[in-house]
């Protein structure tokens, strides 16, 4: 029976009073087996979130100018003022009930961790930044010994 492990990770780049977050994640299944096999579990792990850097990397260094398929997904959606400049698609509805669910568990303000992680009101958020808002907040909510130094 197969198990599921998701990985994430997220790095801020910030350069002349403005910051840009980027994030990946992703989740597969290993054979729960591995669960039996802690060294082999932990192995692989590490190698999982090696990848995931590696991509967050590449990512950050791009600027998020080129997904895997190596069509353009970036999309300029700030001036100097961290204002919207109306460029890209709005987030989905979707994606703002989860960003309302989880800031709800976690006990924040959605808006307030929008503005402090994009400089931007929570409805001005791209499909791209709501993403990466996603991803934020589950790091947030990962047990502080999962955040640490070890994996």
């Amino acid at each position: 029976m197969p198990m599921n492990l998701t990985v994430s990770r997220n790095r801020k780049k910030s350069k002349d009073f403005n910051s840009e977050g980027f994030g990946v994640s992703f989740t597969v299944e290993l054979d729960q087996s591995l669960l039996n096999q802690p060294k082999e579990l932990q192995r692989q792990i590490d190698y999982l979130y090696r990848e995931a850097e590696s991509a967050l990397d590449q990512q950050v260094n791009d600027g998020g100018s080129s997904s895997r398929n190596g069509s353009s997904d970036r999309q300029p959606n700030r001036n100097g003022n961290g204002q919207s400049n109306g460029n890209g698609n709005n987030m989905t509805a979707a994606q703002s009930r989860a960003i309302n669910a989880i800031a709800k568990r976690l006990g924040v303000t959605p808006a307030d961790e929008c503005h402090h992680e994009f400089g931007l009101e929570l409805k001005e958020l791209t499909v791209r930044q709501a993403s990466q808002m996603i991803d934020h907040l589950k790091q947030l909510e990962q047990p502080a010994s999962r955040n640490g130094g070890s994996r």
